[in-house]
């Protein structure tokens, strides 16, 4: 059983602006404590951990000495990552994120890549998880997209939250995080990716609406709120164009997912709150008039949630306004074949098990995901955190009750 594993992670800006100008925090505090989990929740293992810090986002703190642990930080810049200095949150963590995985000499057999915000919560996952890969020659495996707007992800394809990944079938330096329209400093080896023209429009029309200072958090709520088709129209192309233009909104790990199609891969799906489905639904209906589901051995309320349609919102106008936009994006249409749902774990929550205080945030929107039917992972998300010194204190409250259910110590 491997023993040695690399961790890649990018701990990013203690705190930035969100699409609607709220702040989401973040930072190196969420990294340490993420660490101090994987460490104490796998003692068997030793980690090389590998982490990428852009100057423009502060210094760097202490670091932990930690037995079994050995931490490289690779530094840059945001002018070094691209030539346009508008990077957004997610072209920051992809840009950073590449280049530490291009940067770094891997050495071991298996490798992670994971966010700061998502936390292991299975005792031993790594020997779990390698023993399971091995036995079913899975080359990598990871958590899902969250069942957000909008419904076209690549479900089928771990995302960047949590991947673990088989060096020998897919090395780091093969990986690309890049969302599909940004363009990056030539030669740097990072992205190919070209600008579009829609694009280069709307960063325009980003900079002029900050330079006028429009409210954009009231204009957006607004046009979410509207009962009109060409307003929701509006509202979700302005939320989700910027990060996954083109096609099914290519956002970061979609190039991934069309270079490493052919590999083996298995995705752990997150806990769906029951309170998101309406009443109404009967899964023997569905499954009539979708017999693919039944021979898949999918969940049927995961599958319909996956497409949009039986969530506690009128979703027949929306998928109105989803297919005009890849009619104007590019005139693909996404199917139940060409991005299957997986299946999904419908048991309690583990987080409100916990008992933590009822603040702000609280982790209420965080995802929690579930493996071999018990709590894999929680990832906090933007929704699902507040301030580091509410978070953190929680964190370790939660990871003090793993060890204890487990037989550990802190």
């Amino acid at each position: 059983m491997c023993n040695r594993i690399t961790i890649f992670s990018v701990p990013g800006p203690s705190e930035s602006p969100g699409v609607l100008q709220e702040v989401i925090g973040g930072g190196w505090s969420y990294t340490l404590e993420n660490l101090d989990f994987l460490v104490a929740l796998n003692p068997l293992c030793r980690f090389e951990v590998v982490l990428g810090h852009v100057q423009e986002f502060g210094p760097i703190p202490e670091l932990p000495s930690i037995p079994g642990v050995s931490i490289k930080v690779y530094q840059t810049t945001l002018e070094l990552l691209s030539r346009d200095k508008q990077l957004q949150p997610a072209e920051q963590h992809g840009a950073i994120l590449n280049h530490i995985l291009k940067s770094h000499q891997l050495k071991t057999e298996y490798y992670l890549i994971i966010d700061p915000d998502c936390y292991l919560l299975m005792r031993n996952a790594f020997h779990e998880l390698i023993e399971h890969m091995e036995i079913n020659q899975i080359q990598m495996i990871g958590v899902s997209y969250p069942t957000t707007l909008p419904k076209v992800y690549y479900w089928d394809f771990p995302t960047a939250y949590f991947q673990f990944i088989d060096a020998k079938k897919c090395h780091p330096n093969r990986l690309n995080f890049m969302p599909v329209h940004t363009s990056l400093a030539a030669g740097s080896g990072i992205s190919d990716s070209k600008s579009t023209s829609v694009a280069k429009v709307l960063r325009a029309a980003t900079l002029l609406i900050s330079y006028l200072r429009v409210p954009v958090k009231d204009i957006l709520l607004a046009l979410q709120n509207s009962n009109f088709i060409f307003c929701q129209m509006l509202f979700y192309f302005a939320i989700n164009y910027p990060y996954r233009n083109v096609s099914l909104f290519r956002d970061t790990g979609w190039k991934n997912r069309d270079n490493f199609l052919k590999l083996k891969t298995e995705v752990i799906p997150h806990r769906i709150k029951a309170s998101r489905v309406k009443s109404s639904f009967m899964e023997d209906s569905y499954t009539a008039v979708n017999p693919d589901v039944v021979l898949s051995s999918l969940n049927p309320t995961w599958h319909a949630l996956m497409h949009g349609i039986y969530e506690s919102r009128d979703f027949g106008k929306q998928k109105m306004v989803w297919r005009l936009l890849h009619r104007i994006l590019k005139g693909n249409q996404a199917s139940n074949s060409s991005h299957p749902a997986t299946s999904i774990y419908m048991g309690e929550s583990f987080l409100q098990t916990c008992e933590l205080e009822p603040t702000m945030g609280n982790f209420v929107y965080a995802y929690e995901y579930y493996w071999k039917s018990q709590p894999f992972c929680v990832h906090l998300g933007h929704g699902g955190k507040e301030k580091p010194e509410f978070d953190i204190p929680r964190l370790k409250q939660i990871r003090a009750r793993l060890l204890l259910s487990s037989g550990g110590s802190e």
